[in-house]
Order: structure tokens, then sequence, then C-alpha cells
């Protein structure tokens, strides 16, 4: 494995509770255990699950990137791993109770649009 699939595991979409197989192997190759180890460590750290913890750093990434950036809403949502807009907007309709443009437009303040460099 390169490490080039190491940084391409961030922006892999999954649909599903867990991680998907791919990311597995990528976390189980780059950190040298298995991924129950990886899905402990990220417990004690955090007290969430691996997968849970993965989607709240993505939603966390869409918020800072809806809120600072003008980003197309598709290139939010490749960016933040998502993949495709229809999977995007179900995501964040689902656990932010908002569409993708109402959520931009209530986080985002005066001043706050340019301000992330992307």
């Amino acid at each position: 494995m390169q490490y080039d699939e190491v940084a391409e595991c961030g922006e892999v979409a999954s649909s599903s509770e867990s991680w998907n197989a791919e990311c597995r192997e990528v976390a189980t190759w780059s950190f040298g255990s298995d991924t129950e180890d990886l899905d402990a460590l990220i417990f004690i750290l955090t007290g969430m699950s691996g997968p849970d913890f993965r989607m709240a750093y993505q939603l966390r990434l869409v918020d800072d990137l809806l809120r600072y950036t003008d980003l197309p809403l598709a290139e939010v949502a490749r960016r933040s791993g998502f993949g495709s807009h229809t999977n995007f907007c179900v995501v964040i309709r689902r656990e932010r109770k908002q569409t993708p443009t109402e959520r931009r437009m209530a986080l985002r303040q005066k001043g706050d649009a340019g301000r992330y460099r992307v």
C-alpha cells in the first residue's frame, strides 16, 4: 500500500454503519495493528466508537466548509468524504435536520465567507 492510499482513505464515502473494508485495511496497515485495536484506542481517547468518531469528524468538516467557503454543495460533499451530492444531502438532513443550504445560512456570520482557504 502507498501513502496516497492512506490519504485517500479520509475521502472514501461510506453509507454503512461501520468503516468500509478499504479504510479498515488502510488503518491496519498504517497503525500496524488490527482495526479492533484502532476502534478501542478511539473509544479510549474520545468515548466514541470508530464509526461515530468518523461521522462527527466529517460533520465538523462539513460545517466548516459550509460556513467559511462558497464552494458548491457537490464540492463540499466530495471534500468531506460523503461522495455524491445525493448521499451528502441525505446525511446532512438526517444528522442536522436541515438541508445543506439551510445549514450554510444558519452557520454563516458576517465576514465568514472567504475566511477558509481551500
